[in-house]
């Protein structure tokens, strides 16, 4: 039972760690693609 416990959180501890990554790496491209969007709109705002 002790060694299904310490699979338990490590696993729980290896999903958390794999859930952050991945909401960070999303962030990271949220921010991306704004940066993108105001250089788009600022090329734009040039052309009229």
């Amino acid at each position: 039972m002790k060694l299904l416990k310490g699979l338990g959180f490590a696993l729980v501890l290896f999903y958390m760690v794999i859930f952050i990554g991945v909401n960070f790496v999303t962030v990271g491209v949220d921010n991306d693609k704004k940066e993108e969007t105001t250089k788009e709109i600022q090329r734009y705002e040039l052309l009229d």
